[in-house]
């Protein structure tokens, strides 16, 4: 606004993934915290500011943080050679509008586990190894996560799976490189912990008091 490009100027603001466990009124009564593949562990508020393009709305669609790139490229027009080929996410441009973007594939999630939204339904693994199950929701009408339908709808099951399974496999080929012309990642990965980092240590002590039994992960106990 100071600068004078306000109406001009696309502000995108989403919070970090899930709620804290500390604070049981972070998740608004979903399932999971921060960590988990349910809707308390990934589902956040989104909100995008355009003045001189959008118009105040509200919407309950369903997007993703994979869906900034593509956005940003379907409204500067920009052609297929100034980006990578493998595009996780799908533009949202329809929504600026006031309409609904008309998805292609589902939402999936690949960090301690995998899960993917499509439509309505959410598949979520759980377990791991030789224990492995998955659990089938209709985030519809059980926003909660807690009627699991994998048993009466086996043929979605085993689609979304298959289709979960193909996204981590390309998952681990960009992780290795394989998708950039260099054929391997340039930019070393973050290797500390969010709880060794110094910006989190200063919220110890608040951590403690929501919780007192709240310990520094992977940290021991006190005996």
């Amino acid at each position: 606004e100071d600068l004078g490009i306000a109406d001009d100027t696309l502000i995108w603001f989403t919070s970090d993934n899930g709620g804290l466990e500390v604070d049981p009124d972070s998740v608004a009564g979903l399932r999971g915290h921060k960590g988990s593949l349910y809707e308390g562990g990934i589902r956040v508020p989104a909100l995008i500011e355009w003045p001189g393009t959008i118009k105040p709305a509200r919407t309950s669609f369903a997007a993703s943080t994979m869906g900034i790139m593509p956005t940003i490229v379907d409204l500067l027009e920009l052609p297929e050679s100034s980006h990578l080929s493998v595009m996780d996410g799908e533009s949202i441009v329809p929504l600026f509008g006031g309409g609904a973007p008309r998805r292609n594939g589902g939402i999936p999630f690949t960090t301690k586990g995998l899960a993917l939204m499509e439509g309505r339904y959410k598949l979520v693994q759980t377990g791991r190894g030789v224990s492995t199950g998955w659990a089938l929701f209709d985030l519809e009408s059980d926003q909660g996560e807690r009627v699991d339908l994998s048993a009466t709808k086996p043929e979605r099951v085993k689609r979304m799976r298959l289709e979960l399974e193909r996204i981590a496999a390309s998952v681990e080929r960009s992780a290795a490189g394989m998708d950039y012309p260099e054929g391997r990642v340039i930019q070393p990965q973050r290797t500390q912990s969010w709880f060794e980092m110094e910006a989190y240590r200063e919220l110890y002590d608040t951590f403690v008091r929501l919780k007192p039994d709240w310990r520094v992960p992977g940290a021991p106990r006190a005996r």
